[in-house]
């Protein structure tokens, strides 16, 4: 049987970890023992997803990688929608 979630001394990398999703599995990841490091661009350092280069910097600074976590997602800006299924204020309003 086990005693839960053990992450002692691993090392993690979260996409997307300053804000919602992402920054709860920051929490439970440090709460159960793991060396987080987030990839966001609101993170501290500000980083890009998108960036390769930034990308290749972090993964050069770490000896290893244990766990990695893809929560970074892309703002929606205008959402236009292709559905031809019309939608009522019922199902919007959920």
């Amino acid at each position: 049987m086990s005693d839960g979630l053990r992450l002692n001394g691993a090392v993690a990398v979260v996409t997307g970890g300053a804000s919602g999703i992402g920054a709860a599995c920051c929490r439970l990841l440090e709460t159960n023992g793991a060396e987080v490091h987030v990839v966001d661009r609101d993170g501290e350092p500000p980083l890009d997803v998108t960036d390769r280069a930034a990308l290749d910097r972090i993964s050069g600074s770490l000896e290893r990688l244990d766990v990695l976590v893809n929560a970074a997602g892309v703002p929606r800006r205008t959402v236009r929608s292709t559905s031809s299924i019309p939608t009522t204020s019922a199902s919007t309003s959920r």
